[in-house]
């Protein structure tokens, strides 16, 4: 039962995002947080990202503090934790909490939840988890630690090429990097010691062209172990996972191949005495009928956020009760889950396609070069999930939500490649596969020569090709009723049948209607209807019975950001966030539709209600034709949905946002900038910050009554009330600043601007538009510039992210055009 001996428990954060580490980790630590509280435990969280949304929960003592061994110990001291749970902060977190452990008053008076400290050390050091799963008799492939380059490359040639190279106790997280030669492997060499906390790397056997599987399992203390979920890359290895296109539940293996993974994964949670969740990770051949271990995760991450979302099971809320000591039969959950839930294996009656979405297009509209070719190195920004009845309806609203044009996707845009360069791509696959994949098909390869030239199961080529005929078949029959409703059954959205009939949306969807064509909406919960719940995640299809229900008189429909993108991904997702948690704390009911596994908004504590569903304007309606909400709240860069939703008059509120990221600075120039909060009439400002590259600093100690009466306040001609401000490389900032200067505070800067002020500036705009303003917000916007903050001078510095070993561009990255994650330092309380 209940350890009745910790009182407290240190949380570390996952710190900057980056490749690999979108938000999953913080909506993990969010969950766990409000789960501790029920159960009675107090809870403290240490990070330093601006975007962490669990460090605003009331339900926490939070520390905006650098993820360092020392800045750790400062809490520790102060707070006196009874134990640390690592899983909500990733490999950052399994790092800091090795070091931490090698403190002798640490280790004997703070408890480790969920993993025992040999487990840690095995989780940051490959080779020494290898050799325990070995000792158990699991298969793992031929592995060998070297101390220096010249060991490695003995070991590279004793093992043979290709190889992959991974550091030991990277600082950071870190990719498995592929040699294929000695000049390669120099290469990866070089990049792995310089990440390896104890100047080691670990020299991997390649295995490319196996099938890649994943499974999530949990355990409790009694030795119950639980099967959650798993998912298949339909890429094989050799494409790192995050880039490849993943599907759920597995689709091509025989049940006898699927109960050794699954018995396999239960022998690794006990001879590591893992309690709580793991995400293990296997190559399978099925020509020999063999299997290796390639990961062991004892921690929530991408692939746990996408099983999370794909079968409706709770959990970090379970994870939270079993690693505290409470058995699989005792564990309580919210009173939406049918009565022992947490103890019954999941089961899904539909299909889940995760896609990768990747930032090619954006840095080379900038003039900068990118090598497209998909390695094991991540290439990919974010993702996005499609959820339907079939591959098919399931592939085809992932790539919509991925923001693929509908155009793009049909088969006609690869027409012009060579044969030549098809056969390249074949074997050397980029971004654009799955087009490339349905051109092979339509120029008459057989399933069978593609599966061998790419290594991707022959089932998901017949899925493929139906997709094709029924494309050609919908565009060769204009206005036919039969092929519209299997287009619909399958997935085609009412643009892309538009455009394969040269017709104008609107009369596609009207013929739709007139032929009682209109989607349903399922709920995706862990029983598949086997008992009675009351789940709130819901996905549409085109079935006969309708699961979901209006929600209530006058709803909020919020539109989320979908998918991670350079620049904006996760400030996107706390502002969402943020929006969702002030209309529930005003008792007005709310309904988030968003596609990111990885974002915090479909956690269903902030909404009443959740679509996964891609953004387009038709998905939209559908959503807002059954819900019938009295505003709808859309980020400000989606110009094209926001028009078309008023063109339908739709009541819209605008969160105000640049369509597209805006540079930062030149190297060695400064930008100063005035941010402003209008509230529909005046404008007022909040803040000073001076800009370099990679660094923008605020002071309130520059905010004198003299500078905030010489700063420039336009009048503007609009009435959205908002956060805004006008950039100068002068400062003071020149006072003929016209309204056409200004614009929307970029979302990255107010989750800044939130965390060092102490108030919370995206609330007072959402309390703007609902007409609740309080007392408080009344004082504070009399007092503005001049109200105090929480840190006088704080700076958000870019994270350094490796974009050469990604995605080898031909220039530098400008840092803030470009972002990929930030960390906050308070340079003076």
């Amino acid at each position: 039962m209940l350890n009745k001996k910790i009182k407290k428990v240190l949380l570390i954060g996952a710190g900057a995002n980056d490749f690999g580490r979108e938000s999953e980790l913080d909506t993990a630590a969010y969950q766990v947080i409000d789960a501790f509280k029920q159960l009675g435990i107090a809870t403290v969280l240490v990070d330093d990202n601006p975007y962490s949304y669990a460090l605003e929960s009331d339900h926490t003592t939070a520390y905006m503090r650098p993820l360092t061994m020392r800045s750790i110990q400062e809490v520790i001291d102060l707070e006196h934790p009874d134990a640390v749970f690592p899983a909500v902060g990733g490999t950052t977190a399994f790092r800091l909490v090795e070091e931490l452990m090698q403190n002798d008053d640490n280790e004997k008076h703070i408890s480790l939840l969920g993993v025992k400290l040999n487990t840690v050390s095995m989780i940051n050091n490959p080779g020494l988890l290898n050799e325990r799963l070995r000792a158990i008799n699991e298969p793992v492939i031929m592995s060998q630690v070297a101390n220096s380059i010249e060991a490695a490359f003995d070991i590279a040639r004793t093992v043979g090429f290709p190889v992959i190279v991974k550091p030991v106790a990277p600082q950071f997280e870190a990719s498995r990097q592929q040699a294929n030669d000695s000049d390669d492997l120099d290469r990866a060499l070089t990049v792995a010691f310089r990440q390896s906390l104890t100047n080691q790397v670990v020299i991997d056997q390649g295995i490319n062209g196996l099938r890649e599987v994943g499974l999530e399992v949990m355990r409790d203390m009694r030795d119950t172990k639980m099967f959650i979920g798993a998912v298949e890359d339909i890429d094989p290895i050799g494409i790192h996972a995050a880039d490849s296109i993943i599907v759920s539940p597995v689709q091509t293996l025989t049940d006898r191949e699927f109960q050794r993974l699954r018995s396999s994964a239960f022998r690794i949670m006990r001879a590591l005495n893992i309690v709580g969740l793991a995400h293990i990770q296997f190559a399978l051949d099925p020509k020999t009928d063999t299997y290796f271990i390639i990961k062991v995760s004892p921690y929530f991450d991408m692939t746990s956020a996408l099983v999370a979302r794909s079968t409706g099971y709770p959990m970090a809320l379970v994870m939270a009760s079993v690693v505290l000591g409470i058995p699989l039969t005792k564990v309580r959950l919210p009173s939406v889950f049918a009565k022992k839930m947490a103890m019954i294996e999941p089961v899904m009656d539909h299909i889940v396609v995760r896609f990768p979405v990747f930032a090619f297009g954006e840095i080379e509209n900038a003039g900068i070069q990118v090598n497209r070719e998909l390695n094991t190195m991540q290439k990919s920004v974010g993702s996005t999930i499609g959820v339907g009845r079939s591959i098919e309806e399931a592939l085809e609203k992932a790539i919509r939500a991925a923001h693929f044009s509908n155009r793009s996707f049909s088969p006609t845009i690869m027409n012009a490649v060579p044969e030549n360069d098809l056969i390249q791509q074949l074997i050397h696959p980029r971004d654009n596969r799955v087009l490339l994949l349905i051109e092979a098909l339509r120029r008459g390869y057989t399933v069978d020569e593609l599966a061998e030239l790419t290594k991707i199961d022959e089932y998901y080529f017949y899925k493929l090709q139906h997709i094709m005929q029924l494309e050609r078949d919908v565009a060769e029959h204009p206005g036919d009723i039969g092929l519209l409703t299997q287009a619909k059954y399958y997935g085609l959205s009412d643009g892309l049948i538009a455009k394969l009939w040269h017709q104008e949306f609107d009369d596609v969807r009207r013929l739709g209607r007139e032929n009682n064509l209109v989607p349903t909406y399922k709920a995706i919960e862990p029983s598949a209807g086997e008992f009675p719940e009351n789940v709130t995640l819901y996905y549409s299809t085109f079935e006969m019975e309708n699961e979901s229900t209006r929600l209530s008189e006058k709803p909020v429909l919020v539109i989320g950001t979908g998918a991670f993108r350079l620049g904006d991904g996760a400030s996107g997702s706390y502002t969402t966030a943020v929006v969702l948690d002030e209309l529930r704390r005003n008792n007005i009911r709310s309904i988030i539709m968003n596609n990111n596994p990885n974002d915090l908004s479909l956690t269903p504590q902030l909404a009443d209600k959740q679509y996964i569903e891609p953004l387009e304007i038709s998905d939209v309606m559908n959503v807002v034709e059954l819900e019938e909400p009295a505003v709808v709240i859309v980020p400000g860069n989606r110009i094209k949905l926001i028009n078309a939703l008023r063109d339908r008059k739709v009541n819209v509120r605008v969160l105000a946002k640049e369509k597209y990221s805006p540079a930062g600075p030149a190297k060695d120039v400064h930008e100063y900038a005035a941010n402003y909060l209008y509230d529909g009439n005046q404008l007022r400002l909040i803040s000073l910050t001076d800009h370099v590259q990679g660094k923008l600093m605020m002071d309130h100690q520059v905010l004198t009554t003299y500078l905030a009466e010489n700063v420039p306040l336009p009048t503007l001609d609009f009435d959205t009330p908002g956060l805004y401000q006008v950039v100068s490389e002068h400062f003071p900032l020149p006072r003929d600043v016209q309204a056409s200067d200004m614009r929307p505070m970029p979302y990255g800067q107010v989750a800044f601007m939130n965390k060092i002020t102490g108030i919370n500036w995206w609330r007072l705009i959402i309390r703007m538009f609902i007409n609740a303003m309080t007392e408080t917000d009344k004082t504070i916007l009399a007092k503005l510039p001049l109200v105090p903050w929480r840190y006088q001078v704080s700076e958000l510095v870019a994270n350094d992210t490796d974009f050469y070993q990604h995605l080898q561009p031909n220039a530098t990255l400008d840092t803030t055009q470009f972002e990929m994650g930030v960390s906050v330092r308070i340079v003076k309380d």
